[in-house]
């Protein structure tokens, strides 16, 4: 095992028990394989995330399984992602119902498979860029949505770098590059920290005017 970590989120300040552990392992000499998983007991739900590429910012392949018990919320779901140099192949299974979709692979994309442990490297590729670029995220924005559920979102995003700083992160103290995102649910009122070996340490995002989220790195075993 190369690295493993995990996620904490904060509600307004409060802990809510949502716990997104992630590890990377080296699967061959060019290979990496990426796990990660969202316990969200809180809200009923789970993710899990399987992702194989050469390095965090050029995913190949990955795929999601998704549980979830709260009433109407689809119960059970998969979906495999599969981006080549031209295509992104799309297979689902959303209740027990298959489907496979096949999209053009537009220019300048960036994979980001839903977990955090992919977010520095989403904002690295996005900043160095230097524009808008389509963002692939699966969708999960309603877990009763079973049509869209886990289908290809392809959201024009951009990330700005806006500052190197320090901060204190559960007891680690992180030499970071501080981020603006913005497209999908990002505006400029949400800030990203990025430590320098590439992985999120914090993040903030202003769901409502009531509603804040603070999401830190609660532990790791690596080296920055």
């Amino acid at each position: 095992m190369l690295f493993s970590g995990s996620y904490s989120y904060l509600r307004n300040g409060v802990a809510t028990g949502i716990r997104e552990s992630w590890s990377i392992d080296q699967l061959t000499s060019d290979m990496l394989i990426i796990r990660a998983e969202r316990d969200a007991a809180v809200f009923g739900s789970r993710i899990k995330v399987e992702a194989f590429g050469p390095n965090l910012s050029d995913i190949t392949q990955f795929r999601i399984d998704w549980a979830n018990n709260t009433p109407g919320a689809v119960q059970t779901a998969q979906a495999i992602y599969t981006i080549d140099q031209s295509m992104i192949q799309v297979w689902r299974m959303i209740d027990g119902v298959e489907s496979n979709d096949m999209i053009p692979r537009p220019p300048n994309l960036v994979v980001s498979p839903l977990m955090r442990v992919f977010y520095g490297a989403v904002l690295a590729k996005l900043s160095a860029a230097r524009d808008v670029c389509p963002v692939l995220v699966p969708w999960i924005h309603q877990p009763n949505h079973a049509q869209l559920l886990l289908s290809a979102q392809l959201d024009p995003r951009q990330a700005k770098l806006v500052a190197q700083t320090e901060i204190d992160v559960s007891g680690h103290r992180h030499r970071v590059k501080r981020y603006e995102y913005v497209g999908g649910n990002y505006t400029a009122d949400s800030q990203f920290w990025v430590n320098e070996a590439g992985l999120l340490v914090r993040y903030t995002f202003c769901q409502t005017p009531d509603l804040t989220w603070d999401v830190l790195l609660a532990s790791q075993d690596i080296i920055d």
